[in-house]
């Protein structure tokens, strides 16, 4: 193990060497040109010559190793889409997709969960979120509004496991319970909103507002069992999903109302 840490540092060492130490001596030269008071032309040029010397190796070696990165991206992708199709690309990108939810986001100070009745988080959830609350963290809790039409086509569509309109707008109502009675205890931490619109995927999102922020995206397929959803995380480094998403939660907000029993 700390073989593998020594060689990462030497790694590291000589990849910060190559990149910067043309640059360096560059800087160090034009330094020298400025306080020097060279007479003779020719000097004068050598060393300009110098200078375009090394800022083209600089440029050289920066661009070889940002070509060095794109290339193991590259195949990487490539390896999982020859092995697995796009399924690879889905189910390989982020090996933490099917960790428990605290696991991946243990560290968060900020939540944001948005989704249909969310009964499954409510039931096994709540005490990690309880402790996450009681340590100062917030979250921002948006589901579907109960014995709503909405509620009636998700029940209808989108819920595998029942199918009954009462049935899932009864958990609908004890989920919001659960989450009302976090409320009462931690009236300055958590927020929950209710909408009237069918959501086609359920949000989980991380600290928006910082670089650790991630976006967990499960999708409400047609009569498919929960477990069996596709999901999928977005950092971001996923600038384009991460920028759809982050605009997809701020129309959520503009749709929900607040409630506060």
């Amino acid at each position: 193990m700390k073989k593998n840490s020594m060689s990462i540092i030497v790694e590291k060492a000589i990849r910060f060497i190559l990149e910067y130490l043309p640059l360096i001596i560059t800087l160090l030269i034009a330094s020298w040109f400025s306080v020097v008071n060279t007479k003779s032309n020719t000097e004068k040029l050598d060393i300009i010559l110098l200078l375009l010397l090394g800022i083209s190796v600089s440029n050289l070696t920066d661009r070889f190793f940002q070509g060095r990165k794109i290339e193991k991206k590259l195949t990487i992708l490539s390896n999982s889409f020859n092995s697995n199709g796009i399924d690879g690309l889905i189910s390989n990108r982020r090996k933490t997709e099917s960790a428990p939810l605290e696991d991946r986001f243990n560290n968060f100070s900020s939540l944001i969960i948005t989704g249909g009745s969310l009964s499954r988080l409510g039931e096994e959830y709540l005490p990690f979120f309880r402790e996450k609350l009681s340590n100062g963290c917030t979250i921002q809790i948006y589901m579907i509004r109960p014995y709503t039409e909405a509620s009636k086509l998700l029940g209808k569509n989108v819920v595998h496991e029942s199918q009954n309109e009462n049935s899932y707008n009864r958990k609908i109502k004890e989920t919001l319970n659960r989450f009302l009675t976090l409320k009462s205890e931690f009236p300055n931490s958590i927020q929950i909103f209710l909408y009237d619109t069918v959501p086609p995927y359920s949000i989980i999102a991380s600290d928006l507002d910082k670089k650790r922020s991630k976006i967990h995206v499960e999708l409400y397929t047609y009569a498919v069992p929960l477990r069996e959803r596709i999901n999928f995380l977005i950092t971001q480094e996923d600038k384009k999903m991460y920028s759809f998403f982050e605009k997809q939660l701020e129309q959520i907000r503009t749709i929900s109302e607040e409630v506060n029993e």
